[in-house]
């Protein structure tokens, strides 16, 4: 018991400093947390996410369509898409990208729209040209 004693006064006195002040850090040295974690995370919803490739293809990892969708980043043949916000409207979502591939770094914004209960994704790279006429649909790979 005597030993726990010492020990545990050490390590109090570890612990002191000598009076210094330590009070918080200015204001402007303080990092603000979010108020909540799950508002500042930006994902792609769980529906759009997976393995799509064109609709003709055999979804070989080396198909040039073939596109991997995650919660945090679009993965394309050559490029790789980190997201930066996500807005949705019903079946579609709108993404911004940062893009980087082939030692070009870009930004993109893309359209993705996947009815419920569907296995075909539209994918518009530019979400500025969505056009129902001129689809690009994929198909889930298994």
């Amino acid at each position: 018991m005597r030993t726990a004693l010492v020990f545990l006064a050490s390590f109090a006195l570890v612990g002191c400093d000598g009076g210094a002040d330590i009070s918080d850090p200015p204001a402007s040295e303080q990092q603000a947390a979010p108020a909540d974690e799950a508002l500042a995370k930006v994902e792609i919803p769980e529906r759009f996410r997976g393995v799509w490739d064109y609709e003709g293809s055999t979804c070989d990892p080396a198909s040039d369509l073939r596109t991997q969708i995650s919660g945090d980043q679009i993965r394309f043949y050559e490029s790789t898409g980190e997201v930066v916000s996500v807005e949705l409207d019903g079946d579609k979502a709108i993404v911004e990208l940062a893009m980087t591939g082939e030692g070009e770094s870009w930004t993109q914004t893309s359209a993705l729209i996947h009815s419920a209960g569907s296995d075909t994704l539209i994918f518009q790279a530019d979400a500025s040209a969505v056009n129902p006429d001129v689809t690009n649909n994929r198909k889930r790979c298994p």
